[in-house]
């Protein structure tokens, strides 16, 4: 019999998440149809920001409002645009991260988002009283994909699939009311697909004991990301994924997160130090986590995330720093202190306790 490998976090492999015959999906088309919504399914979620950049530039858009904490890849569709990009500023609050947002700006649209899918009462918010002063508001939903909101206030919601299971997909959503203009998707998904496909069946076999070595199919990873970095525009997802989409219990992924999230936030919690706290110190009954966000003293952050790894516990930053990116002494803080627990589905209860005594003992030799 094959001996299973233990490793937590990193990619995804072939059939990693269990599946459903029920009618309820993962498609995007399942949770936005009821909502007004119409749907597009894409590539990647930076194929779906493309797409709507695209819209905004068609309608005279030309600056935007944008989040100082974010991923390069929701900055560079604007700038390779031309449209003006503004930042408002992100910051830790005692309750989880918050946004300074000036109620004055001059911007055309606005880009919102739930991190690590707690929902904050206040986003929604903020769309209502930006849509009352005419301003595009678009919703970032790759963190809170399964958290429980109401996505009326906004006029375009976009996302990606493939931080939540095995698939190369997005997608775009927008309110079927007014002109919003031709979207056009090219047939042809490139390159990047087949190789994550092939980078998902060599991890299947590597995780379950078999002839597959890291070496195979860790290179796969970079040279997907460098594909994905010059052919995202106007891609379809792969049939595979999007089969994938149709089969995958979202239930099942649902419930496993958050009881995983509880476990390792209360268990970070009953920790007490000061050198590691949870961004968000509870779990709200509309939060389904990404990941559970924990704060790491900047001195510790690094060394912590490589002590995991050498345990085989691969986590995360969000979000490396770009070129792109501004910065100001309190915005870059969460660059530099945030580190990203798995939650994920393929886990339970006792990896989330095996993660949490990996950095218990990390704290007791330092």
């Amino acid at each position: 019999m094959l001996a299973m490998h233990k490793e937590i976090g990193s990619e995804f492999w072939s059939n990693c998440t269990p599946i459903t015959n029920k009618e309820y999906t993962m498609r995007p088309s399942a949770i936005y149809d009821t909502c007004r919504y119409r749907v597009l399914e894409t590539l990647s979620g930076r194929t779906a920001l493309d797409h709507i950049v695209e819209l905004l530039i068609g309608h005279g858009m030309k600056s935007a409002y944008l989040p100082s904490y974010c991923c390069h890849t929701m900055i560079e569709p604007f700038l390779a645009h031309g449209m003006n990009v503004l930042f408002y500023e992100v910051v830790l609050s005692k309750n989880g991260i918050h946004r300074l947002i000036d109620e004055n700006h001059k911007c055309d649209c606005i880009l919102l988002m739930d991190y690590f899918g707690y929902v904050d009462v206040e986003t929604n918010e903020i769309a209502v009283r930006e849509n009352n002063k005419n301003v595009i508001t678009i919703y970032d939903a790759t963190h809170s994909m399964y958290s429980k909101m109401d996505y009326e206030p906004y006029d375009y919601i976009y996302g990606s699939y493939r931080k939540w299971v095995d698939v190369n997909c997005g997608f775009l959503a927008w309110k079927e009311e007014g002109n919003n203009g031709e979207i056009t998707q090219n047939d042809n998904n490139g390159n990047y697909s087949s190789i994550r496909t092939k980078l998902f069946d060599l991890k299947a076999g590597f995780i379950k004991g078999g002839q597959v070595e890291k070496d195979q199919f860790l290179p796969l990873i970079n040279e997907a990301e460098m594909i994905l970095e010059n052919e995202y525009r106007h891609r379809m997802p792969d049939i595979r994924s999007k089969e994938v989409m149709r089969i995958t219990d979202a239930e099942y992924i649902k419930v496993n997160r958050r009881n995983n999230a509880e476990t390792i936030t209360e268990a970070i919690n009953e920790l007490n130090d000061v050198r590691v706290r949870c961004a968000n110190p509870q779990l709200n009954v509309s939060d389904i986590p990404l990941f559970v966000p924990v704060i790491v003293s900047s001195e510790y952050r690094n060394s912590l995330r490589r002590f995991l790894i050498e345990h085989e516990i691969y986590c995360p930053v969000h979000w490396p720093k770009s070129e792109f990116h501004q910065f100001n002494q309190r915005s870059v803080f969460l660059f530099d202190s945030e580190l990203s627990l798995i939650c994920d589905q393929r886990y339970n209860r006792f990896d989330m306790i095996r993660i949490v005594n990996t950095i218990k003992n990390y704290l007791k030799q330092c």
